[in-house]
């Protein structure tokens, strides 16, 4: 169930440009936050920033597993499957056009916004995959100067490093396995256990040594190289893809024989 979720919401990416564009920034502006601690009476900036990153992942969540229960068809289950999967994931495609994306911009979003999640949905289900998507969401609104929660951006920064290391990994293997296998596996095993708070110097930097791109990490990638990339980070999609395909079969064939 999880693998058929996961192709239609890339396909949906891929082939139809049709991504979640709906941003939490409404959600939690800096009005909407102020007005929340005026009526809760909070001054606690770190229990106001625990309601807003668990309250709407407590609802999502229950509202996910009151469809999911036993009695669910298969349908009802794709569907929401789906739906919690969609909304936590980012457009991935890059385009001719974007003659001024670095490679630290690119693989970072990238990471974020695709293998991050779907890493985190696997491991986790959906609700792993949407914890991760508020949580990058509300660190990156805290960036605002003015933000109510701007002074816990070291705790949401530490928080987002800490989800994004086991992903971090498992991307550059990924990336090793699309592009330049050797000198990737030689790289994740050298900065296998860097720290948490290193993950996008080390996700940078090992993207950079699989697809042999030889910029500085803030200088634009050109168009051979856009259309490079790519078409390596396509070939990772599908790796992983065709991974997480091999063991759902194996579940199912599991299931059918003692189930």
């Amino acid at each position: 169930m999880d693998f058929i979720a996961i192709l239609i919401c890339l396909a949906l990416i891929r082939f139809t440009q049709w991504h979640n564009t709906i941003s939490c920034s409404r959600l939690w502006g800096e009005r909407n936050i102020r007005l929340l601690q005026e009526r809760l009476q909070l001054q606690d900036t770190r229990l106001l920033m625990a309601i807003l990153l668990l309250l709407p992942w407590l609802i999502v969540t229950l509202i996910y597993y009151s469809l999911i229960s036993r009695d669910s068809g298969l349908l009802l289950t794709l569907c929401a499957k789906s739906t919690v999967l969609w909304f936590s994931l980012g457009s991935y495609v890059l385009h001719e056009r974007h003659t001024d994306v670095t490679p630290t911009i690119w693989f970072y979003t990238l990471h974020h916004r695709l293998f991050a999640v779907l890493i985190w949905f696997v491991l986790l289900g959906p609700c792993g995959a949407l914890l991760y998507r508020l949580t990058m969401d509300l660190y990156t609104l805290t960036q605002e100067t003015n933000h109510p929660l701007a002074t816990q951006q070291t705790l949401l920064q530490r928080g987002v490093a800490l989800l994004d290391w086991i992903p971090v990994r498992i991307t550059l293997l990924l990336y090793a396995l699309a592009g330049n296998f050797g000198d990737g596996i030689h790289f994740l095993l050298q900065h296998c256990f860097a720290r948490p708070a290193d993950n996008i110097q080390v996700l940078v930097a090992g993207a950079q040594t699989a697809f042999a791109i030889p910029n500085d990490a803030d200088t634009p990638l050109d168009i051979e190289q856009i259309m490079h990339v790519t078409r390596l980070v396509e070939y990772a999609i599908v790796i992983l893809v065709g991974v997480i395909g091999i063991f759902s079969c194996g579940a199912w064939v599991y299931a059918l024989i003692y189930g």
